[in-house]
């Protein structure tokens, strides 16, 4: 049926993906919770899906915007990184 066929595909989409945990994001970058927090409520980065319960990160996808993010600030600082 088509919503079985549409969570398999979810799922399929969500194996090839690198998720993580708020722990993991908190250990990874090194940042206090708050820090995770600020991010979040300024759009900075999103939790990209719930598993189990469990409000996962695509990692991938938090480096790219953080990566990002840098060099909008280093732009406005006059680095040229």
């Amino acid at each position: 049926n088509y919503v079985c066929a549409q969570q398999r595909l979810v799922m399929a989409n969500i194996a090839n993906q690198r998720f993580g945990t708020a722990e993991d994001v908190l250990q990874i970058y090194q940042i206090s919770r708050s820090t995770l927090k600020r991010w979040i409520l300024a759009g900075v980065i999103s939790p990209s899906v719930r598993i189990g319960g469990i409000v996962r990160f695509d990692l991938d996808e938090v480096a790219q915007k953080l990566s990002d993010q840098s060099r909008t600030v280093s732009r406005r600082k006059g680095c040229t990184a």
